[in-house]
């Protein structure tokens, strides 16, 4: 996994080259757990998947940049090529995000809290008509 030292791209490929490389240590990351085999009266550990939601600030950490440059050298400045790249980039982000929250790879717990950076809530609005009330 080679990262981009500075973290400065010269080209859209050569970002969304970066960020598939992010997606695949994303979803490659496993954890440790641990559980009591009654049938063989231990304690056994295995690695597992835990794969982890894709995002623009843990890119950004991936790369070495910090987020508010990330934005002020590809978004916020007058480089239209790479706006394509964000905005596919953010898409799939909202769209692992979702997916792994559905499929629970990620704790159902979290849904509120990932989801709310994508205009979801988890509260309910209900309009009133009060114009007919007697």
């Amino acid at each position: 996994m080679s990262r981009q030292g500075c973290g400065k791209f010269r080209t859209p490929k050569a970002m969304y080259d970066a960020w598939c490389e992010y997606k695949t240590y994303c979803d490659g990351k496993t954890k440790f757990v641990t559980t009591f085999s009654q049938r063989e009266s231990r304690h056994i550990t295995e690695e597992v998947p835990a794969p982890v939601s894709y995002s623009i600030r843990g890119f950004c950490v991936w790369i070495g940049m910090t987020e508010q440059n990330f934005y002020a050298t590809y978004k916020d400045s007058n480089k239209d090529k790479f706006e394509c790249v964000i905005a596919r980039m953010l898409t799939e982000c909202e769209i692992d995000t979702k997916e792994k929250l559905e499929t629970a790879r990620i704790e159902p717990r979290l849904a509120g809290l990932l989801l709310s950076k994508y205009g979801y809530s988890t509260t309910v609005e209900q309009k009133t008509d009060f114009t007919n009330i007697d």
